[in-house]
């Protein structure tokens, strides 16, 4: 098994949007991770049903917008796959889009696990107070 740690994310990419937080205010990256957890799921759903409808500008929309919130989490390696997903959108190449989704989707959870377990193990203290 690769080490996650440095073949999919590179975490100083996320330690240095901490410089962000303010004090006595809830974990930022704690904050971003989960937003990225909550959105690219919804962005992956929306691959699927762009597909299922033949709709090419939602396809290339949701792989650009997965391409850019992925960076942001420090995972280069699969907004690279998202990039490619979003060139072949864009040149209407999508009979293979089903396969490239999931693949996708494989590489994502493994990313999704590692940022979990390095962000969201303990329970949030503000929990409480932050609304969903």
């Amino acid at each position: 098994a690769r080490t996650m740690d440095r073949t999919v994310i590179d975490w100083s990419r996320l330690e240095q949007l901490r410089a962000l937080q303010k004090p006595g205010r809830p974990d930022v990256v704690r904050q971003l991770v989960h937003t990225y957890l909550t959105n690219s799921a919804s962005l992956l759903d929306s691959l699927d049903e762009a597909l299922a409808r033949d709709d090419h500008q939602v396809l290339v929309r949701a792989a650009h917008s997965l391409k850019s919130t992925t960076a942001t989490m420090g995972a280069e390696p699969l907004a690279a796959l998202a990039a490619e997903l979003e060139q072949h959108f864009r040149a209407g190449r999508i009979e293979d889009a089903g396969t490239r989704i999931g693949q996708f989707r494989d590489h994502h959870a493994e990313v999704i696990r590692a940022l979990r377990a390095r962000y969201l193990q303990d329970p949030a203290p503000d929990s409480s107070r932050s609304a969903d």
